[in-house]
């Protein structure tokens, strides 16, 4: 089929079968492959110096960035699938990183080496046209999903076993970030794509029949939340995801009112048996984590009186790697992480030009969204995918924000998804109204 054309039904366009085994294809596969491995540090087995691995990750950004130019198939692609990414992402992105680097020469004199020191991640999303020409080559976004959940999930099972082996005999089998919360170990950087790993193997169960394999690497995703990542928000946004998903499961009408029953039911008993009073009890500044509560506390008034003092660029984008860029940026005593505060902390980093592109983001998915529930797939499986990301994307606003550096190749594959999903829908021509 000519310009892999949409005429496809559950899972993507049926394309020929030959144009799935494509080299262009295939190569771009293992480029992603390749890049995720070194953003996460090969799982710690391989450890890279942090400069070359920043470097290899830009090297590789802005390779991605050359070849959507340089290759008809990928440019073809972004234009006919997703004019998003063609004229609002490629550019806004140029554009924010820019306006950045011009406030920071002249605000502070930071030089270019310094400047892409703290900005690479923000290439990243060179990656999201390369990511939609694979789904449209293989027919549907699952095929690569799944590959990169098994590859997620090799990591995350290596960390649980670290984390294991620690707790019980002190030893340290990878070298990993870490602290001790509670005489046991909390590991740092997982995953990037953590988050959007635990909305995707919860949405594989969601949609029934699902194979052993799934269910666990599902178990493994939960698990690392819970034993070795052990941050709080991100386990509420688990329960937030895994109940969204559970009240969003079923067409029926009947079904959702039995499931939102049973969610008030264990609501109820979660009450009762004081969960939520522990949930509470541990942001309180007097609680059993006041030290961390005090802490965000005062990232939230270091950052906000950055941005009084400078509205449109806050702090700006300056390297930690320099003494000014760290104290800037961490606060007086070095200690603040815009990381703890989320949207608040980038916006006084990064000002304006931060918030409106991460609002693009964000009214890009709520615009995809609208369309999708005004159709007749309003119930379909990849929507409701859709919408669960959502959710997981604004209950992290307020901390583990997609946008950090940490998680922003997570960002990339949620962008692939919306444009692959939305465009796919487009060549429906629907109708408005339930099915």
């Amino acid at each position: 089929m000519a310009n892999g054309r949409f005429r496809g039904k559950a899972e993507g366009w049926l394309l020929d079968q030959r144009q799935l085994k494509t080299t262009p294809s295939r190569l771009y596969i293992w480029f992603c492959t390749l890049f995720y491995l070194i953003e996460n540090n090969f799982y710690k087995i391989i450890k890279l110096d942090g400069t070359l691995q920043k470097y290899l990750l830009l090297g590789l950004s802005l390779a991605a960035f050359v070849l959507f130019f340089a290759d008809a198939g990928l440019f073809g692609t972004a234009k006919r699938a997703s004019r998003f990414m063609q004229r609002v992402l490629l550019p806004g992105v140029v554009f924010f990183l820019l306006a950045e680097f011009l406030y920071a020469r002249v605000h502070y004199g930071q030089g270019v080496s310094d400047f892409l020191a703290a900005s690479y991640h923000y290439c990243y999303l060179f990656l999201s046209p390369m990511l939609l020409y694979i789904f449209d080559r293989q027919g549907g976004f699952r095929p690569l999903m799944d590959r990169l959940t098994t590859l997620v999930c090799v990591g995350l099972a290596l960390s649980i076993l670290n984390t294991l082996i620690y707790n019980v005999s002190g030893v340290m089998l990878l070298e990993v970030s870490y602290r001790l919360r509670d005489e046991s170990l909390r590991t740092y950087g997982l995953s990037s794509v953590l988050g959007i790993e635990c909305v995707y193997t919860f949405w594989r169960l969601m949609k029934g029949h699902s194979k052993k394999g799934q269910l666990i690497e599902a178990a493994i995703v939960a698990v690392s939340i819970v034993y070795c990542y052990r941050t709080r928000m991100m386990e509420i946004s688990m329960a937030v995801i895994a109940v969204y998903l559970f009240l969003r499961r079923s067409k029926s009408s009947g079904r959702r009112v039995i499931a939102a029953l049973a969610v008030m039911f264990g609501v109820v008993l979660a009450a009762f048996f004081g969960l939520f009073d522990r949930v509470l009890d541990s942001f309180a500044v007097g609680g059993a984590h006041s030290g961390s509560t005090s802490t965000r506390l005062n990232e939230i008034a270091y950052y906000l009186e950055e941005l009084r003092q400078s509205p449109v660029f806050g702090i700006g984008l300056l390297a930690t790697r320099t003494t000014l860029g760290f104290y800037r940026v961490r606060g007086p005593l070095g200690r603040y992480s815009i990381t703890d505060v989320g949207l608040i902390g980038s916006t006084g980093l990064m000002g304006v030009p931060y918030l409106i592109l991460t609002g693009v983001f964000l009214l890009r998915g709520l615009y995809i969204l609208r369309h999708l529930r005004n159709t007749r797939i309003k119930d379909y499986p990849a929507a409701v995918l859709l919408e669960t990301l959502m959710v997981y994307i604004i209950s992290t606003l307020p901390t583990l924000i997609i946008t950090d550096s940490g998680r922003m190749f997570g960002l990339v594959i949620v962008t692939a998804l919306f444009e692959y999903v939305y465009a796919r829908e487009k060549g429906r021509a629907p109708e408005r109204g339930r099915a």
